[in-house]
């Protein structure tokens, strides 16, 4: 049951309701800290990013800071950047607060 290996469809409402029983579980002025990574699917960049913080916005969340980081990678990226594959090279880390 990894969430991440769904479509992305699936994984989208798995994660809904895991952001949303967050906001729940979470006291006023209490903070969410997400840390994703895009993927790839058919070729294409998928911004999961994106769409983490129009969901988490959505459920009640406000937006106390964004970062974007360049991972070191690992053989399988590698390999893949050497296969001529799009890979992706940065992760986001966003920091959420539930409001009082």
């Amino acid at each position: 049951r990894n969430i991440s290996k769904l479509n992305t469809f699936l994984y989208n409402q798995a994660m809904e309701r895991i952001y949303r029983l967050c906001f729940e579980s979470i006291l006023p002025g209490g903070t969410l800290v997400v840390n994703i990574k895009d993927r790839v699917e058919d070729g294409k960049r998928v911004y999961l990013s994106k769409w983490v913080d129009k969901v988490c916005k959505q459920v009640g969340f406000t937006q106390e800071a964004w970062f974007k980081w360049r991972v070191p990678g690992s053989g399988f990226t590698n390999i893949a950047r050497s296969q001529g594959k799009l890979t992706v090279d940065d992760e986001d880390t966003v920091i959420y607060r539930k409001m009082a």
